[in-house]
């Protein structure tokens, strides 16, 4: 019997509501993802394309077509457990009330059993150490970071619900080379490490390569 893929989109429809008008976003699009599979996803402005991880998310209404997660179709799955499994970066993350620490912890708490032992300081302070983030403390009060170190820890707290999906719509967007690179090389070793795959909306064009590029144009995915 054919394995799964570990995600599918197949024959989505998605409609936007633009200036009163009920417009037609994306059109019998269709993807698979497969474990250690890194696919970036490019288009003109407008084009769909945070339409497509929203959707891809349960953020927004599908009018037609199916998702599955490997092999489980996204209607047997409640919302809030689906966006824990295909989980999105959105492009202006904010910082929950309190310290780095408690944003770090604050998805894994949400999703591990109370008898589980938490992630050690240590173990967090080497996360914020691989993005460039060595001179944060897990004190810092997380309201007082920059864009970039902001949007560095929202990666974090994703990557810390071991999703097997990502979804992120320009994690580099405020980010210097430098700092965007650290957070490719973290994005590549979690997808190898944990057989997880990710779309990825890119802000910039230089760094490393995905596994393959898809195209939207005119509501459909095509291979760029």
């Amino acid at each position: 019997m054919k394995r799964p893929h570990l995600f599918s989109i197949h024959n989505m429809t998605v409609f936007r509501s633009q200036k009163g008008e009920r417009r037609l976003v994306l059109s019998q699009a269709s993807l698979d993802l497969e474990p250690e599979e890194l696919v970036d996803l490019v288009g003109v402005s407008g084009a769909g394309k945070s339409t497509l991880l929203e959707a891809a998310a349960w953020l927004i209404p599908i009018a037609e077509g199916i998702m599955t997660l490997q092999g489980g179709n996204y209607k047997a799955f409640a919302p809030q457990e689906w966006r824990r499994k295909v989980a999105i970066y959105l492009q202006k993350p904010v910082a929950a009330p309190g310290t780095v620490r408690e944003n770090l912890l604050l998805a894994w708490k949400f999703t591990q059993k109370p008898e589980q032992e938490m992630p050690s300081d240590i173990r967090l302070q080497s996360d914020l150490e691989e993005v460039g983030l060595s001179g944060v403390s897990l004190d810092n009060n997380a309201s007082e970071l920059s864009g970039g170190q902001l949007a560095r820890l929202a990666l974090l707290r994703i990557l810390l619900l071991q999703p097997p999906v990502l979804l992120l719509d320009e994690p580099d967007a405020s980010l210097d080379k430098d700092s965007a690179q650290l957070v490719n090389k973290r994005i590549w070793r979690y997808l190898k490490e944990n057989q997880a795959a990710a779309i990825r909306v890119r802000h910039y064009s230089w760094g490393d390569s995905a596994s393959r590029t898809l195209l939207i144009r005119e509501g459909k995915i095509l291979e760029g």
